[in-house]
């Protein structure tokens, strides 16, 4: 019940040492901080288990060589007409990468795709990767 704005922001905490990060649309805008609203343990413990879901867990598919990928996926079927449907669902995976000071916050987001499959971990932990593969090429990490 969030929008992916929302859940890019709550993976930001995890870039920014717990500290609560406003969005801008540009980047020379002044940067709004609050908090920590983590302790450091909480925070290193939270990345430890996001990594592994990413080595060994649901998030296998959004997984990119020589980058750290902390990653969930999410998977929900629509409420149509008072009832859940398997026909419409929205489907999610987000996450961090990350090589050495460099760090990007990715949503990858669907709603109603088009295919049978009906996990996250095969719908969007793929076009996770396949943005991060994009970003870092964009952004000259490579």
């Amino acid at each position: 019940m969030i929008t992916p704005l929302q859940l890019a922001r709550a993976f930001s905490l995890l870039c920014n040492g717990g500290f609560l990060v406003e969005p801008r649309l540009m980047l020379d805008s002044p940067v709004k901080k609050t908090g920590p609203f983590y302790r450091p343990d909480d925070l290193h413990t939270i990345q430890t288990i996001l990594k592994n879901t990413a080595e060994y867990g649901t998030t296998k598919l959004a997984s990119l060589k020589g980058y750290d990928v902390l990653a969930k996926t999410g998977s929900a079927s629509t409420l149509v007409d008072g009832m859940y449907t398997d026909d419409i669902g929205n489907y999610s995976c987000a996450g961090i990468i990350r090589k050495g000071p460099y760090q990007r916050v990715i949503v990858a987001h669907m709603h109603v795709p088009h295919t049978k499959k009906k996990y996250a971990a095969t719908i969007t932990a793929p076009l996770f990767k396949k943005v991060a593969e994009k970003l870092v090429i964009h952004d000259h990490i490579v």
